[in-house]
């Protein structure tokens, strides 16, 4: 019964993943020196990367249920701390649509599009190096935005931990319902 509650509730985040990708222009197949590099959006604004972030959390729920189904608990839990950056970066994202995108927007938008490689020919020489934008950055975003009064990011960094060590009992509890299940 619980696992068809599961697959239902993931078939229909997927489902709204295909609502929301219909919403934009179609990705076009990209080439770079006459190499196929793959399907890319034409504009690289923070909702066609939304998209991609929520794409990217269905398929690790789904991948999730299949290493805990194996006994693979560890490497589930480990998939789960992914699948909570990639919320926080939903959140991010979704905060610089409604009020406005900020340089942190931008820059995060700039390299999560980089592609890989200048030339798909020549990889070792045109290795794109990409930046990395602090968590504890995202964190006091999402803390400021969440609240009428301000914080340093050290208070909003503090904040989310709180959040999710008080959040972590009822995540073991989950696990071990979801174990039981196999």
């Amino acid at each position: 019964m619980q696992e068809d509650s599961y697959k239902r509730s993931i078939d229909y985040l997927e489902s709204i993943v295909h609502i929301l990708a219909s919403r934009l222009s179609p990705p076009e197949m990209r080439s770079v020196n006459g190499v196929s590099i793959g399907f890319r959006y034409r504009e690289n604004g923070a909702r066609q990367a939304i998209v991609q972030k929520i794409a990217r959390i269905v398929s690790s729920l789904r991948a999730a249920r299949l290493l805990l189904n194996g006994g693979f608990v560890q490497e589930q839990a480990a998939l789960h701390r992914m699948l909570d950056e990639t919320q926080e970066d939903v959140n991010f994202l979704a905060g610089g649509v409604i009020l406005g995108e900020t340089g942190l927007h931008q820059k995060f938008l700039c390299d999560f599009f980089l592609e890989e490689y200048g030339d798909p020919k020549k990889p070792a020489e045109t290795l794109n190096k990409r930046g990395n934008i602090p968590r504890s950055k995202i964190h006091a975003y999402l803390n400021n935005i969440n609240t009428s009064e301000k914080f340093d990011p050290s208070t909003g960094n503090a904040n989310i931990e709180e959040y999710y060590l008080r959040d972590l009992q009822p995540k073991r509890s989950m696990m071990k319902n979801f174990s039981r299940m196999s």
